[in-house]
């Protein structure tokens, strides 16, 4: 029951996020593929590899409550829009949260902001108090948002992602994680 309630769930979201927003949607398509392929690198067990695909794939399923004309807007974003943005990891884990995801998966939908030098959002947490499912997201969500076509941005080439991300590294980013993550890329 537990299987066919989370599918449900994970194609009734995926639906609305389509219909809301089809940017998110093909952005989340493209970071669980990636968070697939970088929990394979890292060795990590069949199970944990499933969770971070729909983890990649629901990660900001909080976005359907951000208005669909600002999700997309081309300008700088007010103090109150950049609160409501910044709220979306907050409205994903109030979406989820009732089903039966594990503690993991939630953490990584409500923390895939935080940054390891306690710059991030909604909390701040720092270091280690970021769970790892969190910490390997915000690299792959990063790496995908840089290197597409946004509103507000053009696409950084695939090389110039990366050395922001060394560069952010130890930062925004865990060390550690950018290492493998630098080396899974340049396979």
């Amino acid at each position: 029951m537990k299987q066919v309630q989370e599918k449900s769930i994970l194609f009734d979201t995926m639906e609305r996020l389509f219909t809301h927003d089809f940017y998110t949607f093909q952005h989340s398509a493209r970071v669980a593929d990636l968070l697939y392929k970088f929990g394979s690198h890292l060795g990590l067990p069949d199970v944990a590899l499933n969770d971070l695909y729909e983890l990649g794939t629901l990660h900001d399923i909080g976005k359907i409550q951000i208005p669909s004309q600002l999700l997309n807007k081309k300008g700088k974003l007010t103090e109150k829009e950049r609160r409501l943005f910044s709220d979306h990891t907050i409205y994903g884990y109030e979406i989820l949260k009732d089903y039966e995801f594990s503690t993991s998966f939630i953490d990584g939908v409500l923390y895939h902001h935080e940054n390891y030098d306690g710059t991030g959002y909604p909390y701040k947490r720092i270091g280690e108090d970021i769970p790892l499912t969190a910490s390997m997201l915000r690299i792959v969500d990063s790496f995908d948002a840089m290197t597409n076509d946004r509103s507000y941005q053009k696409a950084f080439s695939r090389e110039r992602a990366l050395n922001e991300i060394m560069r952010l590294r130890g930062k925004h980013y865990e060390p550690n994680l950018v290492d493998e993550f630098i080396s899974m890329m340049g396979k």
